[in-house]
């Protein structure tokens, strides 16, 4: 998309388009609970006991989206 993105703290990364004085952030996040994956999918997790289970893989697609259109 044209982004330099960059690390940002021990697991974020951060980017940003333009310059001025007017500025404003957009965040997302996507981490996993302590919760036992009961079905046979083949996008299960890999790691007993901890799941993608609350919607933050939706986070990051949509922040994504936004960020698309912004540069574009």
């Amino acid at each position: 998309m044209g982004y330099q993105p960059q690390k940002c703290g021990k697991s974020g990364v951060a980017a940003t388009v333009g310059q001025g004085n007017r500025t404003f952030l957009l965040r997302a996040d996507m981490d996993a609970l302590p919760v036992c994956e009961m079905v046979d999918i083949p996008w299960k997790s890999t790691i007993e006991n901890v799941m993608h289970a609350c919607g933050h893989d939706v986070h990051t697609a949509c922040l994504l989206g936004a960020a698309r259109i912004l540069n574009d």
